[in-house]
């Protein structure tokens, strides 16, 4: 049973497909929530509360009942990144929008945090570090703000060359193309 929010076929789904994939009674109140909790962010709704009482009408069965606050719609969602100097937010955005992420952003940041560290690995920058902030509301839009702390950009401290004569190392550094205090991408 569901009060406070019309539900639709969507939902009910998903509540039916969770309440069948949960094993341990004790889990299924946490798990119909998150499932409900989903189901409101992708239709918008950001701040909503999702109370899940279950009963024991009789010996033998469970009853969930779902009290659903969906809270304001927020219609529009952006990220705004901060301290990122070496990668454009322009790129970042990118990196948020892409389908390739484990997660959804605005259920779970954790999988974008990764990829936007992981896009910074790449360009040499292997101790950054991306944080989430809460979500800000402004007049219908969300706002998800992540922190990037880039750290120092990684440099070539030498390269070594191993098993190449004496006298072609010179030829073969230059075609390495890596010389010391370069940075390291």
């Amino acid at each position: 049973e569901v009060t406070g929010y019309a539900a639709n076929d969507d939902l009910m789904g998903r509540l039916r497909r969770t309440w069948s994939e949960t094993v341990l009674v004790d889990l299924l109140d946490d798990s119909l929530a998150r499932a409900a909790r989903d189901h409101l962010i992708d239709q918008g709704f950001l701040r909503s509360r999702v109370e899940v009482l279950l009963d024991h009408p009789e010996p033998d069965v469970i009853r969930a009942r779902l009290h659903i606050d969906s809270g304001p719609r927020s219609p529009s969602r952006t990220f705004e990144f901060s301290g990122n100097r070496a990668i454009p937010s322009a790129v970042l955005q990118e990196v948020a929008s892409s389908n390739d992420l484990d997660a959804d952003p605005w259920k779970d940041p954790d999988p974008l945090l990764a990829e936007i560290q992981a896009t910074y690995a790449a360009k040499g920058y292997l101790a950054a570090r991306a944080t989430a902030g809460r979500v800000e509301f402004s007049n219908g839009a969300a706002t998800l703000p992540i922190r990037v702390e880039e750290g120092p950009a990684a440099r070539i401290a030498s390269v070594e060359l191993t098993g190449v004569p004496s006298e072609r190392r010179q030829g073969a550094r230059a075609a390495v193309a890596l010389p010391a205090g370069s940075p390291f991408a």
